[in-house]
């Protein structure tokens, strides 16, 4: 009986599924990719090389023929002997080991937790980001509008939202950008973004270092400085309780003045007060840095803007447009925006998602071990407290696992003044995959050794009973 040429065609494809030519195929595309892989980390980073080449749809189809490649050939030698036990246990240690991987890639956690001493944090910020839209009312009430996963790197931004009358959306990106900021002195403008604006310069004999910093109506600026915080607040501003504090304060209708606090955790509470001028300098008590207030418009306008580069630097971020309501923003990675109107605010983010443990870890202790004669550090490790584990050890060689996780000590921060460390960073694993890739690459083993050994004994078997 003659066979359809529909059957016909099925049958050379099945054949193809399973052949070597296919298998050859396969092999050097992987090649070529993986060279192209490599060429995309040393002209980008590894990041950009991850998501525009390993992970992309070319290498996930080549995967694909890959894995049918194995299960026909295994199909082709049906029925089964003896001699195809190494072959197939080969082939399945493959399949395995790629089932391990994509449970690695879909459902692993790969992050870092970075932990003060003597603080808590349970929050563990990982490789993909997410952008949202919160809007905080007079009384700093914040609602959530928009918190969604991007990938904006793969995807061009597609987001556009509408609050009432207000729409925000995103219209660029920038994977690799240098940060500006640029202070317009607003004087007599309306605009519910006009606040007042101070630059201030934080130095000694070790650091120096300028920032921008400027209030919302209801909320002041700070920025964490390693021990200490450095305060603007527009009016009245609460004290962090057992904390190193420097406030400057807005004083009312005056335009050249302010008014500083600076408080001290070791003295528990206020050590200096006092009021200040453009130029003029003031000592903060804390290893001998002092505060010099560059500049105070008491209404001016900052905007931060970006310039695209080519190619990443250790300097460069990426970064997205923003248009409110016509307005153009620029918001860079891992930074707010902050978007006014009458009497509330919009803040908008664009950052490394975070993942929540599901328990406290509190830093109680870090030590550093130094090469001797030098400040190069040998070793470190951290004394941590685990909710529903107790006090535990974390060092270069001895991760701690819990709850799935996994903790190991990845990196520190140490205060420039001091050299002193202030802070551990852990690197946080979770591989679902692990056990499977495992057993895939002793199957491997396993199948090889068989292939190879086994092949010889039936050989020799055989050429024995023929005699």
């Amino acid at each position: 009986m003659k066979k359809s040429p529909f059957k016909i065609f099925l049958r050379k494809v099945y054949i193809f599924l399973g052949s070597l030519k296919l298998a050859v195929v396969v092999i050097l595309s992987v090649a070529v990719i993986a060279a192209v892989g490599t060429i995309y980390e040393a002209q980008y980073n590894a990041e950009t090389a991850q998501k525009l080449v390993y992970h992309s749809w070319w290498m996930k189809g080549t995967l694909i023929f890959m894995a049918l490649n194995l299960i026909v050939s295994v199909l082709h030698r049906y029925p089964w002997k003896k001699k195809h036990i190494g072959f197939m246990t080969v082939h399945a240690g493959i399949l395995v080991l790629m089932f391990g991987s994509i449970l690695t890639s879909r459902y692993g956690v790969d992050g870092s937790l970075y932990l003060e001493i003597n603080s808590s944090n349970r929050w563990v910020s990982m490789s993909d980001y997410e952008f949202s839209i919160w809007l905080a009312d007079a009384n700093s009430r914040a609602t959530p509008f928009l918190v969604q996963p991007v990938d904006f790197l793969v995807e061009p931004p597609n987001i556009d939202v509408k609050v009432g009358e207000d729409r925000i959306q995103v219209t660029d990106f920038v994977p690799y950008a240098y940060a500006r900021t640029q202070v317009e002195p607003a004087e007599g403008k309306e605009d519910p973004s006009v606040m007042p604006a101070v630059r201030v310069q934080l130095f000694n004999d070790r650091i120096n270092m300028t920032e921008w910093m400027q209030p919302t109506k209801t909320r002041p600026d700070i920025k964490a400085l390693g021990p200490a915080n450095m305060v603007f607040a527009n009016g009245a501003y609460e004290p962090t309780k057992n904390a190193n504090e420097l406030v400057l304060k807005t004083l009312n209708n005056n335009k050249e003045t302010l008014s500083y606090e600076v408080y001290s955790k070791s003295k528990n509470g206020l050590i200096k007060k006092g009021k200040i001028k453009a130029g003029e300098t003031i000592e903060t008590g804390w290893m001998n840095i002092q505060l010099r207030l560059l500049s105070y418009y008491p209404k001016a306008k900052i905007e931060q803007t970006f310039e695209a580069l080519k190619h990443p630097t250790p300097l460069t971020t990426s970064a997205v447009a923003i248009d409110y309501n016509g307005e153009k923003h620029w918001l860079g990675l891992n930074g707010v925006l902050k978007l006014f109107k009458e009497n509330a605010v919009y803040f908008i983010t664009y950052a490394n998602r975070r993942l929540d443990l599901g328990f406290n870890i509190d830093l109680d202790h870090f030590e550093v071990g130094r090469y001797q004669g030098t400040v190069r550090a040998a070793s470190y490790k951290s004394l941590v407290n685990v909710e529903g584990l107790g006090q535990r050890e974390i060092s270069m060689n001895e991760p701690l696992k819990y709850k799935g996780y996994t903790f190991y000590q990845a990196s520190f921060q140490e205060d420039p003044n001091t050299g002193q460390p202030t802070a551990s960073i852990l690197s946080v694993n979770k591989d679902p995959g692990r056990w499977w890739k495992y057993l895939g690459a002793l199957m491997i083993v396993i199948g090889a050794m068989l292939m190879f050994y086994l092949g010889d004994y039936l050989k020799k078997s055989s050429g024995g009973a023929k005699s």
